[in-house]
């Protein structure tokens, strides 16, 4: 029968010690292995080779060997499905013992004095112990290592908490780790959409049913639509509301693309401002029209604080980025709004305006966060677009929920008020309705049922 025997010691300076274990083993016929894991210091590299002792079902004894208190045995006892057998260097210590034996339910530690006494343990294990139930064993640690990682996940706030580390939430969107390691390059961040919506920075008390499946079908869309064009950060769907992206280091610069005259370029051109980030533009323009080009503008990206305008000079000043990484970008953040332009008009969509963020990996820059979606950019059903006029009524983004809320006399001040059930009905059609047209799963916007903001008031107002 195949049988291993691994000799797991806390730090380099226990060597010499399992040098008697290993030998004693060897007297026994086994052909031990040693490796050096420490539960303190290096808890995922201990995890690491846990699994990588298992990954074959090959019946395993752990031979655990720490100094001080003896994290290494419990916490190997209650990770792997191979029986350990703790023989720290201090066996007489009454604390040693204490620490070495007091585990959590299940997880069970032979404690030996001594490397001969640890030899003769393995053989008892060996020809007593039942292996077959490793895989059970194993599956078993996995589904109660979820549990507690559900459990702090919930008691952070998450409202669908996942068996992963939660590493925090944002207005909308919850943040896990998703394995892989970060200094290797390889780690990965689990992005859940969640069915909170926002405006004025301020977070509704209400869910709207479907969004974040919503807004993950279109993510899957859109990142597929450009793998091509642009290196991103997307890998996988995870789940109908979860995505695998690559960790990456943001670029503290967030861009937006312009081309239509709306929003704040609008009201700059009304009170007779021509130049507008460099570009001139030309009297008689109206409000919604196109521009004769899109106007890319930069600003700055803060965790706190507003965000603030940003010249290639400065950017390049403060160290955001170097000369070429800024032609980089802005080259890359034209090329995906054509793109996002392109296949949107075909469907009945226009995109006004959006904003992108980069990060940087080892191989590289990436396009990172969310692609345009009814939360990070204007969406305009073309069969109500009126050049000259406000294109809020039937948009089918979050402009819909801010001009309700501005019809309320709401700008952000205060908790925001109760969303009518009409409302959130108008804002799940919007929200599904884009996602459904842009990826071919309905013929057009006048199919959704939309109704403008103001018909939205006075129905409510009724």
């Amino acid at each position: 029968m195949d049988r291993r025997v691994v000799i797991l010691m806390g730090s380099e300076s226990d060597l010499p010690y399992t040098d008697h274990i290993l030998e004693a083993l060897r007297k026994k016929g086994y052909n031990p292995i040693r490796r050096i894991a420490s539960a303190h210091r290096t808890p995922n590299h201990l995890q690491l080779v846990l699994d990588q002792c298992e990954q074959d079902g090959i019946p395993t004894i752990y031979v655990t060997v720490a100094g001080l208190s003896d994290a290494l045995s419990g916490t190997v006892a209650a990770r792997a499905s191979g029986r350990v057998v703790a023989c720290p260097p201090d066996a007489d210590d009454p604390g040693k013992q204490y620490s070495s034996t007091r585990l959590p339910g299940k997880a069970v530690v032979w404690y030996t004095r001594g490397p001969s006494h640890a030899a003769t343990q393995v053989d008892t294990l060996f020809l007593e112990a039942d292996f077959s139930q490793m895989p059970s064993q194993r599956e078993a640690f996995r589904s109660k290592a979820a549990e507690v990682m559900q459990a702090d996940a919930r008691l952070q706030g998450a409202e669908h908490p996942l068996p992963h580390t939660y590493l925090g939430q944002g207005k909308t969107r919850e943040l896990y780790d998703g394995g892989g390691s970060r200094d290797l390059g390889d780690g990965t961040l689990l992005i859940q959409a969640s069915d909170r919506v926002s405006a004025f920075d301020q977070v509704m008390a209400e869910r709207v049913p479907g969004k974040g499946e919503a807004l993950t079908d279109l993510a899957d869309f859109w990142f597929s639509q450009t793998e091509t064009l642009i290196p991103h950060h997307f890998r996988e769907r995870v789940d109908a509301r979860t995505i695998r992206v690559q960790r990456a280091e943001r670029v503290n610069i967030e861009w937006i693309v312009r081309g239509f005259l709306y929003g704040s370029l609008a009201r700059d051109y009304q009170k007779g401002e021509r130049i507008l980030y460099g570009i001139t533009l030309s009297d008689g323009l109206r409000l919604a029209d196109p521009l004769p080009d899109p106007i890319l503008t930069a600003t700055t990206k803060a965790d706190k604080g507003h965000d603030q305008p940003l010249t290639r000079e400065e950017a390049i000043a403060q160290g955001l980025v170097s000369p070429r990484e800024w032609n980089d970008l802005e080259g890359w953040t034209h090329e995906l709004y054509r793109r996002y332009s392109c296949i949107a008009s075909s469907r009945g969509i226009i995109i006004p305006d959006f904003k992108v963020e980069f990060g940087r990996t080892r191989e590289g820059l990436i396009q990172i966060d969310e692609p345009p979606n009814h939360d990070s950019a204007r969406l305009w059903a073309r069969a109500f677009y009126v050049p000259g006029q406000k294109q809020e009524g039937h948009a089918l983004d979050k402009e819909f929920l801010r001009q309700f809320l501005l019809e309320q006399g709401y700008q952000g001040d205060g908790p925001p008020p109760h969303l009518p059930p009409e409302v959130v009905d108008q804002i799940a059609r919007r929200v599904r309705g884009a996602t459904d047209v842009l990826l071919g799963k309905a013929d057009d916007v006048e199919s959704l049922g939309l109704v403008s903001v103001e018909e939205m008031v006075a129905q409510v107002r009724r």
